[in-house]
């Protein structure tokens, strides 16, 4: 009379409905059939934007059904359903909060356990059940990439049960998926990933998703793991080399002058690079690229060494300007930024906060006019400055644009050398979403020039004219977040 199945495993594609699932599992067991006296249920997210999502579909289910009303108090501002009839209540829970001690679960649900960058939650709600005495925890997550985490850990434990090399009546195991080794586009496979598939989950909205993977090679591993469930590698090179090749043509510093473009600022640390990239929108769409870069000239030949790159063949040849000194000196740049501002129509630089408030005072010192747009006045005939964070949000679209630009042909860099160094070592990372960002600490080498010329075709695409929508991308590059 006891209940058997005690850990469950659901994987499958993204959009099929997890959110949705996960609340009507929440109140089978504070209100349903599963309910039982004071138990205490518990969502897991990996963060509280996540968490917030959640709570929210549990509310809506809630709030849409006099009945349920009748039996649950929704409390917001603790993401929390209490249920006074019988002493039970759910609270959404996500892995950066501060403390997560004293629970005591009888059935949590954790969400996209796939993307969780730590155990730390996983291993609280389980070891938090030694009390109840027919506990539940249910994992509703995509698979993950990386092979070596906990997702893939219990997939491959849910793998051997199914296959009948593992007897544990405790662990249901349900695993939607596309074999790794099929056509990644034959349609006829993608309902295996996909059980919403012709039901809520739009046949043209998969679809197109493989439509931009085609297009986009460096997107098909995204595709492969948020759309066929599949475990990929965990980064994507972002740039292929012949495309980036392909996009060479020489660029016409004379004809640029007096031209509307847009910038990108990448600041080093101590030894790395500095780089600033303008791009040029053309009426041909095309986007000219100009790039500079500076490094330390102090040591130059080890970190040649040590980055398996010419540095000193590039200073030779004025492709990369060596600073005196251990250390960037941001002068030099303020300078540079000064001159190209009176060569050129800058009508806006993307710049990344790191030792940002060191080139303010260069700037300052040298008599560069600017401000921070969000942050300062306007001034006219100063230089605006657009914060332009790291993160998925801000970046993915910039990314987007980058790619396809290259890709398209719509890119001329003129084969910058320290340039296309940096595009062969970028590479990117995806949240859940599919929003992708530029991973430095995943990068082969230094890919700060290719970070600068991300920003400036971002900024590029930005329409200043146009007012941001709320929950826009554009609206979160205000809020300076």
């Amino acid at each position: 009379g006891k209940r058997v199945v005690r850990n469950v495993l659901i994987s499958m594609g993204r959009k099929n409905g997890k959110t949705s699932l996960i609340a009507a599992l929440v109140l089978a067991h504070l209100v349903g059939p599963e309910s039982g006296p004071r138990q205490q249920i518990y969502s897991a997210a990996n963060d509280k934007d996540q968490a917030a999502v959640i709570y929210r579909a549990c509310e809506a289910m809630v709030l849409a059904d006099p009945d349920l009303s009748a039996l649950v108090t929704c409390v917001p501002s603790t993401k929390r359903l209490v249920c006074v009839w019988n002493g039970s209540f759910y609270k959404a829970l996500s892995a950066d909060a501060k403390t997560k001690h004293g629970l005591n679960p009888a059935v949590w649900i954790y969400d996209e356990l796939a993307q969780s960058a730590k155990r730390d939650l996983y291993d609280t709600l389980v070891s938090s059940q030694g009390a109840q005495e027919e506990p539940l925890g249910i994992v509703i997550s995509t698979q993950a990439r990386d092979p070596r985490s906990l997702m893939s850990e219990l997939v491959e434990d849910a793998r051997k049960v199914i296959n009948g090399q593992v007897d544990d009546p405790t662990l249901a195991a349900f695993l939607f998926e596309v074999p790794k080794d099929a056509d990644p586009f034959d349609e006829s496979l993608w309902p295996l990933a996909n059980p919403a598939l012709g039901d809520f989950l739009s046949l043209a909205d998969m679809r197109a998703a493989a439509e931009k993977a085609k297009r986009l090679p460096s997107q098909q591993s995204m595709f492969r793991n948020l759309r066929l469930n599949q475990q990929v590698d965990g980064v994507d090179h972002i740039i292929g080399a012949q495309e980036w090749l392909a996009c060479g043509a020489a660029v016409n510093r004379e004809a640029l002058a007096g031209r509307p473009c847009f910038g990108g600022l990448d600041l080093s640390a101590k030894r790395d690079l500095t780089a600033l990239v303008l791009a040029f929108p053309g009426d041909d769409g095309v986007l000219s690229i100009m790039t500079w870069c500076w490094t330390p000239a102090h040591d130059l030949g080890e970190r040649a060494q040590r980055d398996r790159a010419p540095y000193d063949v590039w200073v030779r040849d004025g492709h990369l300007i060596a600073v005196p000194g251990k250390a960037v000196d941001y002068g030099y740049v303020a300078q540079e930024i000064g001159r190209l501002a009176a060569e050129f129509d800058i009508k806006a630089i993307a710049y990344d906060d790191w030792n940002m408030h060191h080139m303010v005072r260069a700037m300052n010192e040298h008599g560069v006019r600017h401000y921070v747009d969000g942050q300062d006045e306007a001034e006219a005939g100063a230089i605006r400055f657009l914060r332009w964070r790291q993160g998925f949000k801000t970046m993915s679209p910039a990314l987007e644009q980058t790619e396809l630009a290259v890709v398209e042909g719509r890119v001329a860099h003129a084969g910058h050398p320290v340039l296309t160094w940096a595009a062969s070592n970028a590479v990117a990372v995806a949240d859940a979403a599919g929003n992708r960002k530029i991973a430095k600490d995943k990068a082969r080498s230094r890919i700060d020039p290719f970070v600068a010329m991300t920003m400036a075709i971002g900024a590029a695409a930005l329409e200043p004219a146009e007012t941001p929508e709320e929950g826009s991308i554009w609206d979160e590059l205000a809020k300076g977040g």
